[in-house]
């Protein structure tokens, strides 16, 4: 059992779970805009040199939209999407990449007392991102899109005795 998607713990007739899912559809239709700019000023800007003419602003655009519709299209599953996204990108941007600049600027050396806090949350992150992508790559999470928790069938509830009509 799989608790990648909250939502997918309720059962399909509860109401409040269905529109909880109806919320949270509208919202990642309205975040992608926001994400597809920033990936295509990116791209502008590593490949471009930041001048897009108005012809590749588009073809850069749609080509965006197209990987990322074809991506959603093929798989079912994206819990490991998730996982990678989380190993590789928030783990260096919680723990690497400040206590890296911290490290950089400091005047002392990393293995000064001072530094020893940042050393250890660096190299603790260091550990953290490698195990956890060893671990998504040869245990990756199963999917269970779709199925029905046991809980949702009335015939794996129990009813207490006092509650039965006579």
């Amino acid at each position: 059992m799989s608790f990648g998607d909250i939502f997918e713990n309720y059962c399909r007739d509860d109401n409040l779970a269905t529109f909880g899912r109806f919320c949270y559809g509208v919202t990642v239709i309205l975040t992608f805009p926001l994400e597809c700019f920033v990936t295509r000023e990116v791209i502008a800007n590593v490949f471009f040199h930041g001048n897009l003419s108005t012809v590749f602003h588009v073809v850069v655009t749609v080509v965006i939209i197209a990987v990322a519709t074809g991506v959603s299209l093929v798989y079912d599953c994206l819990g490991i999407v998730l996982e990678l996204n989380g190993v590789l990108s928030a783990t260096p941007l919680v723990f690497i990449i400040p206590s890296a600049c911290y490290l950089r600027l400091s005047k002392e050396r990393w293995n000064h007392s001072d530094n020893l806090i940042s050393s250890l949350i660096l190299a603790l992150g260091v550990l953290v991102m490698a195990v956890g992508f060893v671990m998504t790559v040869l245990h990756p999470q199963e999917c269970s899109h779709g199925k029905e928790m046991f809980y949702c069938f009335p015939s794996n509830v129990s009813v207490p005795n006092s509650t039965l009509p006579p």
